[in-house]
């Protein structure tokens, strides 16, 4: 079935339509995506046991008894052969600091692998757009506006990658990470780590509620601009003998003007609610660290021996607000371009029969 560009496109969910777009990539494309999923959980895991390793590092420089005594840690005590508190603090931190190189690394393997893959699938959807507008019947290339193809082939393909293709992948990896962060904080402070969970939460699900009916106003208008903006860009260039005799330079350049301004605009606001969330975050952040100390100051270990919690707990909400952004902002972007997703869509579901695609033409033999 092929989307009609005129029927109701609240129809169409984000969801239903990114379904739709995975129909298109080929094979070693989907192998690809589930090894990306594969390394995105190895990289939630060393995250977890990043996060996991400041406690001990932190409760060993501020307080080595608790840790030497610790049921816990003796069998690593009687391995290694340690008799004093002092011994842990070499190997703790080395620790550490290869959990969090290791974290550092996969992450960076993640963004630059998702990336890779993202472009990679754009320049398969242009290439298999400009390929099915080229087997269509000279009929259709008669009633439609080349300028349509032209800004689905290259303005609302990068649209795709950036705004669906990426964000998806991002989602995923934010998720897996977010899962895991918040699974450790919980481990090691239930109450105070499911406040801040929810708290972090309720904001962002808030927002995307509030913002949800001005995305897609921005997203119907950047698909609409973007398109309007080709067309004035080729109409002028195309007709350039005709302007500079007719003298209406003015016209063409005020026609162009209305329509990048109001993209702009619309990429503007688009842009401004994606990022806006993480400024009331960071301030809640820094309540929940306030009340955090406050409470655990007031327990029988003291604020120095809450140092390690509030450590993890810093860290760990550090590493979580970035991965609720990136969330956050790729729904927003997913919402900002659902219009340009249905035409990029429209195009691909161009009907080809296959005896054109797979038509041989024998070499011609001259002989005598």
């Amino acid at each position: 079935m092929v989307i009609n560009r005129n029927e109701d496109r609240l129809r169409y969910s984000s969801l239903k339509l990114t379904e739709r777009l995975w129909k298109h990539l080929d094979g070693r494309r989907h192998r690809q995506f589930y090894l990306m999923f594969v390394l995105m959980i190895i990289s939630a895991a060393t995250e977890m046991i990043s996060i996991g390793a400041i406690l001990p590092f932190l409760a060993i420089l501020t307080d080595p008894e608790s840790i030497f005594n610790n049921p816990n840690v003796y069998p690593f005590m009687v391995m290694f052969d340690f008799s004093k508190p002092s011994q842990l603090v070499l190997p703790l931190t080395l620790f550490f600091i290869v959990a969090a190189l290791l974290a550092g690394a996969l992450r960076l393997s993640v963004l630059i692998i998702t990336t890779r893959f993202s472009f990679a699938v754009g320049a398969d959807l242009g290439k298999d757009i400009y390929q099915k507008t080229l087997y269509q019947p000279y009929s259709v290339h008669i009633d439609r506006n080349s300028s349509e193809v032209m800004n689905g082939v290259i303005n609302k393909t990068d649209t795709v990658i950036y705004g669906v293709l990426l964000s998806i992948l991002t989602i995923i990896s934010s998720i897996s990470i977010i899962t895991g962060i918040c699974l450790t904080l919980i481990i090691v402070e239930p109450f105070l780590s499911l406040l801040a969970i929810l708290g972090f939460l309720s904001v962002y699900g808030g927002l995307l509620f509030l913002t949800k009916s001005r995305l897609e106003k921005s997203s119907k208008s950047i698909a609409t601009e973007s398109t309007k903006l080709i067309k004035a860009l080729q109409e002028g260039l195309e007709g350039i003998r005709d302007i500079l005799l007719l003298g209406c330079q003015k016209l063409f350049s005020n026609i162009f003007h209305t329509a990048d301004k109001k993209l702009r605009k619309s990429q503007g606001d688009a842009h401004i609610i994606s990022g806006s969330p993480r400024y009331v975050i960071e301030t809640l952040f820094m309540l929940i660290i306030a009340i955090s100390a406050f409470f655990l100051s007031k327990t029988e270990v003291g604020l120095l021996g809450a140092i390690p919690v509030l450590g993890v707990l810093a860290l760990g909400a550090q590493k979580l607000i970035p991965s609720f952004q990136q969330v956050y902002g790729s729904i927003s972007n997913i919402r900002a371009a659902k219009e340009s997703l249905i035409d990029v869509l429209t195009l691909l579901d161009q009907h080809v029969p296959k005896s054109l695609l797979e038509q041989n033409v024998k070499k011609l033999c001259f002989s005598k």
